[in-house]
Order: C-alpha cells, then sequence, then structure tokens
C-alpha cells in the first residue's frame, strides 16, 4: 500500500510545493491531495507540516500573479480541504499566523477566482469550530465573499453552502464573535433567499413588490437550480440555525422571504429538506 511509503513519498512532494519548483510544484500538489485521502497518509502530512506548506503556497499569490502559482494556490486549498478532515488539522489551519492572510485575500478576490474554488470546503470544518467561527467573522469581507460563492454553480457551491451552514451556529452561542455575525445577518438571509429560489415559483403581484431587490433580480435572471439536495438542505439548515437569534427572526420577517420558503416547498422532493423548511417558516413567523 502507498500509506507504507508515506516517509519516502511525502517529504519531497512536500519540498517541491514549498519551494515552488518550477513545472514540478503543481504536479505534486496534486498528488498530495489525492494521497491526502487515505486517513493514514492524511496524518502524516499534517505532522510533516502539510498545513503550512498549503498556506505558504496560498499566500505566495499575494505578490506572484504568474498562472503557474494561481494553479498551485488552487490545488493547494484542495489539499487543505483533505487535510481539515482531521481535527489536528483543524486546530493548526486556526492557530496558524498565515490564515488570516489567506482569509483577507479570499475576501479581495473577485468571486471568480479560481484559486479559492476549493477554499469554502476547507473552511467548513474550522467553522464548526467556535474558534473558526471567531476568526472568520474577525476578518472582514469573509462572511460576503462566502454569500458571493452561492451564485457560482462549481465547487464553490457546495463548499459555501455547508461553510455558512456552520458559522451561522454561532447565531446561537452567547461568545463575542455573535456580534460579528449579527453584522452580516441581512448579507447571509439574502444570499441564502436567493439560491432556494426555485424556477417554478408563482408570486402574484404582491408578493413581487415585497421581495428583496436581490431575490427580484434572480427571479429575473434565475440561476441554475441547486441540483443536490444536500446543498438544499445545508442552506435551509444555516436559516435555520441563525433563527437562534432574535435579531435574525426579525430579519427574515422584515426582507420578506417567506414566498421564497413558500415556493421553494411545494417544489422539493427532499422529504429532509422539507421538513427544514417547515421548521424553519415556525420559527420565524411565530
Amino acid at each position: 500500500m502507498l500509506s507504507t511509503l508515506d516517509d519516502t513519498l511525502l517529504p519531497p512532494l512536500l519540498k517541491m510545493v514549498r519551494i515552488r519548483e518550477v513545472g514540478a510544484a503543481v504536479p505534486a500538489a496534486n498528488a498530495l491531495v489525492n494521497l491526502a485521502q487515505q486517513p493514514a497518509t492524511r496524518s502524516k502530512l499534517i505532522e510533516l507540516g502539510g498545513i503550512d506548506v498549503s498556506l505558504r503556497a496560498v499566500c505566495a499569490t499575494e505578490k506572484a500573479s504568474d498562472t503557474d502559482n494561481q494553479k498551485l494556490a488552487h490545488v493547494s486549498c484542495m489539499l487543505l480541504a483533505n487535510l481539515t478532515q482531521c481535527e489536528a488539522a483543524v486546530t493548526e489551519l486556526v492557530e496558524h499566523e498565515r490564515t488570516s492572510t489567506v482569509l483577507d485575500l479570499f475576501a479581495k478576490a473577485d468571486a471568480n477566482d479560481l484559486r479559492f474554488e476549493q477554499l469554502p470546503a476547507a473552511l467548513t470544518q474550522m467553522l464548526a469550530a467556535p474558534a473558526g467561527r471567531s476568526l472568520v467573522l474577525s476578518r472582514q469581507g469573509v462572511a460576503h465573499s462566502l454569500c458571493s460563492c452561492l451564485r457560482q454553480d462549481d465547487g464553490r457551491l457546495a463548499g459555501a453552502a455547508l461553510a455558512l451552514r456552520n458559522l451561522c451556529f454561532e447565531a446561537g452561542t452567547a461568545a463575542s464573535a455573535r456580534a460579528g455575525l449579527l453584522l452580516v445577518l441581512e448579507d447571509i438571509i439574502l444570499a441564502i433567499a436567493a439560491r432556494l429560489h426555485v424556477e417554478s415559483a408563482q408570486y402574484d403581484d404582491e408578493d413581487f413588490g415585497k421581495l428583496p431587490l436581490l431575490v427580484q433580480e434572480v427571479v429575473s435572471t434565475p440561476m441554475q437550480p441547486v441540483a443536490e439536495s444536500s446543498v438544499r438542505l445545508a442552506l435551509t439548515e444555516a436559516l435555520v440555525l441563525l433563527t437562534a437569534s432574535s435579531e435574525a427572526r426579525e430579519a427574515m420577517r422584515r426582507l420578506c422571504i417567506y414566498p421564497v420558503l413558500r415556493e421553494a416547498h411545494k417544489a422539493e422532493e427532499a422529504e429532509s429538506v422539507k421538513d427544514a423548511n417547515e421548521m424553519l417558516v415556525g420559527e420565524f413567523m411565530l
């Protein structure tokens, strides 16, 4: 098995990525992504500094914007997504000094920047930890960037849905980071409502007039429907988690998202998503 060769294979591959060896760094990073799917190898990679190497590769694109560095950043985010399946990696990611730099780069990047296509997936596990949520909410623009990822139809959509779902756990806490979540409540609610809109929705004039402008734009220029029920569930659960906050419940009523949820419920076939939708409406309409 390859895992028995970890001590031989992994150090030179990590070195190629760390020194950004021309012509070799990207293939080496791709190999590490594949190897990191094995739990034993994943643990070994973390032990050998895989988190540090990945973060440095992403940070390097702040000053070096050539194609190879862009590709290396993209693959390094994929590696982070694999490594963070391990709790030790999550802890290291939260505490690493370069994580804030990566978050800031993500917040400033264009929504179509492929360097960060897999970063939301890497953040998902980190955001399950209170310290991870606190870090993300302390960096201006990161939550907004996650919301922007919901407009995509690639890997960013699923990753961002799960990441935002975990971020919304903060609504039910008494931690100081909760104040940061309240500052981005409307952004999150509107981004999710826009993505939950279904093509079959029928809004009368009164309904449509009350819809938030962002949702009206989506109705006029529909995005691709969310095909995976797990993503629709994560989006709906994110709103359910927000209802732990009275501020969020009031925001949902003020933003008039009920017609979107009503039409989404009519079109939904997955019972788990329908149940979450009903729970959500029951919480914020009270």
